[in-house]
């Protein structure tokens, strides 16, 4: 692209690839979800998750994300969001669901360029690449 640039929007754009059965996919979003609105388990969201629900809620709860309203334990339907991370989508990314990332960095300015997966941080960060 760096020599012929008009290829990059001249190519037609990729199919994204989802399994929505993927456990830690359906976690994220079950914890996205709890961060925005109260998760109702015998409700919406239990129509919309499906039945990886119920592994999703127990995975979270054991770690401490998902938990019942501190004034409220009788509602035991709904699950609030009770990690510790004031903004949860930013430790989440579309991009994939590898947790640990590297980030590159701009040496001069300080800006961060990119976000790498550590499983692919040895193919893609060099002396060199381009970002």
């Amino acid at each position: 692209f760096m020599r012929h640039p008009e290829q990059l929007f001249a190519k037609p754009v990729e199919s994204v690839q989802l399994d929505p059965q993927n456990a830690v996919v359906v976690q994220q979003h079950v914890l996205c979800a709890a961060a925005e609105l109260p998760l109702d388990l015998q409700g919406r969201d239990a129509e919309l998750f499906g039945p990886q629900l119920v592994n999703a809620v127990s995975a979270l709860r054991a770690e401490g994300m998902l938990g019942l309203h501190p004034r409220n334990q009788y509602a035991t339907h709904l699950l609030y969001y009770t990690g510790s991370q004031e903004s949860v989508t930013r430790g989440i990314t579309l991009r994939s669901i590898d947790p640990e990332h590297f980030a590159i960095v701009n040496e001069e300015s300080n800006v961060v360029l990119e976000h790498v997966e550590s499983r692919m941080a040895f193919y893609e960060v060099y002396d060199g690449a381009v970002y």
